[in-house]
């Protein structure tokens, strides 16, 4: 178990880490949001009837529950038990709501029909999960299920329109851009004004955007590989480079101290 304690949490830079624990707060990162983007590339490309596609679906929705119910081990020093697995169930219902609300914005374009049903299916699946699970009032469950849904879509509108930004210049490139800033955004104000935490704006906050813009280039990459093979290798590559360059950089306190829980 990492040496990373509880005290972490009630001063967000009071504990310096080594360069294990960046890696793996990085991976834990990485899972959680890389599998929301890959369940919302996969619920779209379905229509194509890929193999691919539904083994990037099947490891979305396997990885973000996953590597939320073990960061909460690593940084809570929880057990496996009671209120992780009510987190895991959350998270599996959240990532696949926010996978299909992000897809369907993704390609409401070429599939309007398919796309509509998928923002409006996952936008009250995510939210009658988050009233259910969550023991808050209906305001506080309703705050933190807006600022979860973006934090998760905006990395996913990140990964689905980087590969097509070529192809439709405004509209692909304006997802990027709103995706790139819309997590880390979500993510600061839930913990300075929600969670109550102490929380650096300028240096946070770039940290988070080179990170987020790197992990969504790095599962657009992914995801995109079948369509544009060297282009998508290019991007796995650098998208890789960039977030773990960034995650790399916060010597104390943790990544997960930012992430909305």
């Amino acid at each position: 178990m990492s040496s990373i304690s509880s005290k972490v949490l009630d001063n967000n830079y009071a504990v310096t880490r080594n360069y294990k624990e960046k890696v793996l707060d990085y991976l834990l990162y990485l899972g959680i949001f890389s599998g929301t983007s890959l369940i919302a590339g996969g619920i779209v490309h379905v229509l194509n009837d890929s193999i691919y596609n539904y083994i990037l679906l099947i490891i979305g929705i396997i990885m973000t529950p996953i590597c939320t119910v073990l960061r909460e081990v690593y940084l809570n020093q929880k057990s496996i038990e009671g209120s992780i697995w009510h987190n895991f169930i959350i998270s599996l219902t959240v990532s696949v709501s926010a996978g299909c609300f992000t897809g369907g914005i993704n390609h409401i374009q070429e599939h309007f029909a398919f796309s509509l049903y998928l923002i409006i299916s996952g936008f009250i699946m995510a939210f009658a999960t988050t009233l259910l699970y969550r023991k808050k009032s209906i305001t506080s469950a309703t705050i933190d299920f807006v600022l979860w849904l973006a934090t998760f879509t905006g990395m996913s509108l990140v990964s689905g329109s980087i590969v097509h930004g070529a192809n439709d210049w405004f509209s692909n490139y304006f997802l990027i851009v709103v995706g790139t800033f819309l997590t880390p955004l979500a993510i600061m104000v839930k913990e300075k004004f929600v969670n109550k935490k102490k929380v650096r704006f300028g240096q946070d906050f770039i940290l988070l955007t080179v990170l987020s813009f790197g992990v969504g280039c790095f599962t657009g990459g992914i995801i995109h590989i079948d369509i544009n093979f060297n282009y998508s290798i290019v991007l796995i590559a650098i998208g890789f480079a960039l977030s773990f360059t960034a995650a790399l950089q916060k010597n104390n306190g943790t990544l997960a101290d930012l992430r909305s829980r």
